[in-house]
This record gives structure tokens, C-alpha cells and sequence, in this order.
């Protein structure tokens, strides 16, 4: 009998050792990615570790940008940086929105990944509602920074989103954040079936608590998606309006 409670005693262990060797190299490989595009922002941008988020758009070159990432990807469709939630992604935009759920932006195999653009947008932003989609790592990367948003406390009104598309830049504020069930939950893409401001209105009333940030004059929906843990099936959403334009 002993034997075999050390038997399984031992199975456990190794299970465990392997599970363990598993999320260890799934981490290191994502860790190897990141490193290569914060190599590319730091080249190309005047970014660096100490200040993430790029200067004015005057002083942006977005073509030399843009060639640099095609390099990697010819997916690619632009870049988001939340510095507050430590999130700081190229997106890229495929035929689908299955294919980037496993693979990253490099085109190779990942549980992490990439940030993503719904096939269905316009990269210029043209569509009034844009919705970009990245898993809740629990290693926290991706868009885990924003399950920090379930709370109040972790918002603020310095909280800015910033995109930058293919040719400009644009920043954002958030103005609804809540949990729902993947399964009986659709976003609208695009939106032009409905009034844009009746569809913000409804979104904010959804909200978890109020930012406060006024959208009477919103004509553009941007919108995060990414997994949440606390629900079946569950997601995380987060809208916000543009204010630089």
C-alpha cells in the first residue's frame, strides 16, 4: 500500500514538473517576442524602457514604421499603448479573428497570441466602431492589464489609450467597463445599423461604475476585448472615446 502511495506520489510530481516546464517555456518563447518588438520600437521610434509612448505625431515617421513591422508581418495594422496598464502591442488585422488567437505576431505558434484588429474594421478607423481583441495571460501579458479596470480604484482620469494607426495617432478615454458572457454577448461591427451615440449610451449603462467622461459628441467607438476568469466563458470590454479630435 505504501508503494503505491509513493507511486502516486511521484506520478503527481512529475505531473506537476511538467505542467510547470510547459507555462515556463510558453512564458520564455512570449518573452523572446516581446523583446524583438521592443527592438523594433526602439529603433524606429524615440521610445525607450524609461518612456514608452511615442512623441507627437509630427514626429512620428510612420512609413519607416510601418516597412519595419511589414518586415515581420504583413498583418500588421498599427500599435496600442496603455501606459498606466503596462500594455504596449503592435495589432495586426487577419481574415478572420480565429487565426491570431494562436498565433503571434511573427505568424508562429502561441497561446499568448497577438493583439488583433476585428477582420471586419477599416484600418483607417474610417468605421465607427473598432474593436481589438488580446488574451488575459496570466503571466501578465497581453491585455491582462485590463482586468485592473474591474475596479474603480485602478482607474483614472490620466488613463489615455493611445493607437497608432498606419498613419496617425489617436488617444482615447474610457468611458464603460464590464463583464460579460461570451455567449450571449455580440459587439456591433460596424455599427452604421444604429446611431453611434444611442450605441455608446447603452454601452455606458452597462458600465461597472461611471468615469465620468462625457460622450454626447462621440462619433467613434474604440473597443478592447480580452478573456476574464471570474465569469463562464467570460470577457472583459472596454470602450472609450477619442479626444484629440
Amino acid at each position: 500500500m505504501r508503494k503505491w502511495i509513493r507511486l502516486v506520489g511521484y506520478v503527481l510530481i512529475g505531473a506537476s514538473l511538467v505542467i510547470f516546464g510547459v507555462q515556463w517555456y510558453r512564458t520564455s518563447e512570449n518573452a523572446k517576442v516581446e523583446q524583438e518588438i521592443l527592438n523594433i520600437e526602439q529603433t524606429v521610434t524615440d521610445t525607450t524602457p524609461d518612456n514608452p509612448t511615442p512623441g507627437p505625431t509630427d514626429e512620428i515617421d510612420y512609413q519607416r514604421i510601418n516597412h519595419a513591422y511589414f518586415d515581420v508581418n504583413p498583418d500588421y495594422a498599427g500599435y496600442i499603448s496603455i501606459s498606466k496598464l503596462n500594455i504596449f502591442y503592435p495589432y495586426v488585422q487577419g481574415n478572420d479573428n480565429k487565426y491570431y488567437l494562436r498565433h503571434n505576431i511573427k505568424r508562429e505558434f502561441s497561446y499568448h497570441g497577438a493583439i488583433f484588429m476585428d477582420y471586419r474594421n477599416q484600418l483607417d478607423f474610417s468605421d465607427n466602431h473598432t474593436v481589438l481583441y488580446g488574451h488575459s495571460m496570466l503571466d501578465g501579458t497581453m491585455f491582462r492589464g485590463l482586468d485592473k479596470l474591474k475596479n474603480k480604484v485602478n482607474y483614472s482620469d490620466d488613463l489615455v489609450i493611445s493607437i497608432r494607426t498606419l498613419n496617425e495617432t489617436r488617444r482615447y478615454k474610457i468611458f464603460s467597463v464590464y463583464l460579460a458572457n461570451a455567449d450571449v454577448t455580440r459587439l456591433s461591427i460596424p455599427a452604421n445599423h444604429r446611431d453611434v451615440k444611442e450605441l455608446a449610451e447603452f454601452y455606458r449603462k452597462k458600465s461597472r461604475y461611471d468615469t465620468e467622461v462625457d460622450i454626447s459628441e462621440i462619433d467613434h467607438i474604440l473597443t478592447l476585448a480580452s478573456c476574464n476568469y471570474d465569469l463562464d466563458n467570460g470577457r472583459i470590454i472596454v470602450h472609450a472615446i477619442r479626444i484629440d479630435n
